[in-house]
């Protein structure tokens, strides 16, 4: 076996190593660490990215790289290769789950700039119809003033 496989195959025994447990219902999830748009999320998205990157390169490397005639490298070559897109295949779904929490902060950011906004044209609103009804008093009573002296 050469010692590109052996390096690469000690190298990612914990990359291959089961996923932790998911995230609880309702959030919580990978990344889903802040308000929306704060650093850690975006932090854990690029590391993520990185991490993908790296092991795309790896396996590329051990792909090209190619194996001698014997059984014993190309099994282990084959075994090192299948390790690292299960772990690729894990860091892709974890990116996923990132990218959703991410979309679901900013949704709610959003959401919750709308109701502010939403509860102050309430209240301007409230505000133009009060001003408007003691305008319409007003006049109203004008109009009984310039009648009484009509009369």
């Amino acid at each position: 076996m050469s010692d590109l496989t052996m390096n690469t195959a000690t190298n990612i025994a914990g990359a291959a190593a089961p996923p932790p447990p998911p995230p609880p219902p309702g959030g919580g999830g990978f990344g889903h660490q802040g308000p929306a748009g704060d650093a850690s999320t975006s932090q854990n998205i690029e590391e993520i990215l990185e991490s993908i990157r790296t092991q795309l390169e790896l396996t590329a490397s051990i792909v090209n790289q190619g194996s001698s005639n014997s059984a014993t490298d190309a099994n282990a070559q084959h075994a090192t290769v299948t390790q690292l897109l299960h772990a690729i295949l894990y860091q892709v779904q974890q990116l996923n789950i990132a990218i959703r929490d991410e979309g679901r902060t900013l949704h709610m950011a959003i959401l919750n700039g709308f109701q502010g906004l939403q509860g102050t044209l309430v209240a301007h609103r409230q505000q133009a119809t009060d001003q408007n009804r003691e305008l319409a008093d007003a006049i109203t009573q004008l109009f009984r003033y310039f009648m009484s002296r009509l009369n």
